[in-house]
């Protein structure tokens, strides 16, 4: 199954743009152009990752991450504003609202995509240790499980005495 994203920005010509090149990628995208909409589409598609554009009109994008972190099925979806504004309070009231990731405009799609590759990478491991914290188990429980050195091999540093 692919990773579900929704864009977020009041601005046709991005969201086009950013679509084009998640869907390229094997994405699925959904988009919304408002604050308002953003709610009710995230409240429909369950997004993996949601991309939001700070200065947007009915309620800035500041406004809907604090909405979706306050609904318990968004707590930790995981959210990147997106904007052009470049002043450190703007990045701060994103962050502070909840945000995971800050994004400037232009847009340069390779960035983007190790981006979103990364969040959702780091996603993944957050899940995956999630589940054995709830089977009561720790890193290195399970048998060949990577803790410190990798089984048949030798560590160099020990071999040469450091």
């Amino acid at each position: 199954m692919s990773e579900r994203i929704l864009i977020v920005d009041d601005e046709p010509d991005i969201l086009e743009f950013i679509a084009y090149n998640l869907n390229k990628e094997g994405y699925t995208v959904f988009t919304a152009s408002d604050g308002e909409e953003a709610l009710r589409v995230a409240a429909d598609c369950q997004p993996d990752l949601i991309l939001l554009d700070i200065m947007m009109p009915v309620f800035d994008g500041v406004e809907v991450c604090r909405q979706l972190r306050a609904t318990p099925q968004f707590a930790q979806t995981i959210i990147a504003f997106l904007t052009a504004r470049d002043e450190d309070y703007t990045q701060i009231a994103a962050l502070d609202s909840g945000g995971d990731d800050f994004i400037n405009k232009p847009i340069r799609p390779k960035v983007l995509l190790s981006r979103i590759k990364a969040l959702l990478r780091r996603e993944l491991v957050s899940d995956e240790q999630t589940d054995q914290t709830e089977l009561g188990e720790r890193p290195g429980d399970r048998p060949n499980e990577i803790s410190g050195t990798v089984e048949g091999t030798t560590n160099r540093a020990a071999s040469k005495g450091i």
